[in-house]
């Protein structure tokens, strides 16, 4: 009887009792589920890292009857993800290293959903541009006017967007409190290494509000709401635990390919940089080539330069380094043998300027040796005079 009755309970517990499942679905379906732009995002960059997984919850989302909304300013967040690849890469060419180290998240770079999606997208095109693909991704007026572009590219997917002021039960007490609620966060924030500005805070504490106020939850990649004190019970459910909540209540539960992203999401979120290795090195292919065939048709004069056994011990190192670091490696090799040679030539001239330094101390000198002599000359020459004077005036008075 005991582990009958503890059975009975674990089927309970797990969700697996048929009448209970569907009363819990039929509760998640009241309430409003408000989408993170960490969600929107991948849905948004087509061939991202994560595109498939955010589509295929979404889809699953909407076919159990859930409403799905997202905010202005969770939508402002997206808009600003793809402003910034927009403006600072939108002309920049695509088989460029500088291009190649942002879709990497390399030094000084934060990773971006839509480089990410361009570098797996443009192996399946001909001859792709980075126009092309965000075109693909938010149509072709999106360099006109990309508020209404990504507008007009969430809410055909059934997610509402709905305005904090635009509330019915909205009043302009809600600001203090809003504020207030977005300090605790920045404070959480901090404490974990996840605050990124006061937009952030802001948005989110316009969230804990709703979610108050209109039997509302958020679907995040991040918990850190949950850890609010006014957060009871908890505002935010993780998309690997709504996948395996409507797992309940279908015959295609998701594969572990879209488990493994919805995980490799979550990391993303936190701060953490996940790039697809084979993929850059396939995009990077051509870079990679050109690099190697640099580094041959330079080999004479970087030996000139860096000597036999410097230049074989560089070389091996860039065989070992791995294929998307490359190109990197050849530009650094490049800037070493330039600096090399400008060191070699920055002590060649100071040596020529000592020279030269020395021999206009020897033309003064010489200058100067000159001058005596002839001092000594009329000195002597002075002296013979008055001698011959003196011996002139001795013979006169003999």
């Amino acid at each position: 009887m005991g582990a009958l009755s503890q059975g009975y309970f674990a089927f309970h517990g797990l969700g697996l009792e048929p009448r209970c499942s569907q009363e819990r679905l039929d509760l998640e379906k009241e309430r409003l589920w408000i989408i993170d732009s960490s969600i929107l995002l991948p849905l948004l960059a087509r061939d991202c890292l994560n595109n498939n997984y955010a589509i295929d919850l979404l889809e699953r989302m909407k076919q159990m009857g859930f409403r799905c909304a997202t905010t202005e300013r969770l939508f402002d967040e997206v808009k600003d993800h793809a402003w910034w690849a927009i403006t600072n890469f939108s002309k920049v060419p695509v088989d460029s290293p500088d291009f190649l180290q942002a879709a990497m998240a390399g030094i000084g770079y934060k990773q971006n959903l839509f480089l990410d999606g361009f570098v797996k997208w443009s192996a399946k095109k001909g001859n792709p541009t980075f126009e092309q693909y965000l075109s693909e991704c938010l149509g072709p007026k999106y360099s006109a006017d990309l508020h209404t572009a990504v507008r007009n590219n969430i809410i055909p997917l059934g997610i509402e967007i709905i305005d904090f002021r635009h509330l019915p039960t909205f009043s302009q007490d809600l600001y203090f409190e809003r504020d207030q609620i977005a300090r605790e966060i920045e404070e959480l924030r901090r404490n974990y290494g996840t605050f990124r500005g006061e937009p952030q805070t802001v948005a989110e504490a316009e969230v804990v509000l709703i979610c108050d106020m209109h039997k509302a939850v958020f679907l995040s990649q991040s918990g850190v709401l949950n850890k609010l004190q006014r957060a009871k019970p908890s505002i935010t459910w993780l998309p690997e635990a709504m996948y395996r909540f409507l797992s309940l209540f279908s015959t295609t539960p998701p594969g572990s390919d879209l488990l493994y992203s919805c995980m490799t999401q979550d990391s993303f979120y936190a701060g953490f940089d996940i790039v697809d290795s084979h993929t850059i090195s396939q995009y990077a292919a051509p870079m990679i080539r050109q690099a190697r065939m640099q580094l041959e048709q330079e080999k004479k004069a970087y030996e000139g330069t860096l000597g036999k056994k410097r230049f074989a011990e560089l070389e091996e190192r860039f065989e070992r380094t791995p294929d998307e670091q490359k190109p990197f490696y050849s530009m650094q090799f490049a800037f070493h043998v330039a600096s090399m040679e400008a060191q070699k030539r920055a002590a060649a001239e100071a040596r020529a300027a000592h020279a030269q330094q020395v021999k206009q101390l020897t033309e003064k000198e010489r200058r100067d040796l000159e001058h005596l002599r002839a001092k000594q000359a009329e000195k002597q020459r002075k002296a013979k005079k008055s001698r011959r004077r003196a011996e002139s005036r001795h013979r006169k008075k003999g």
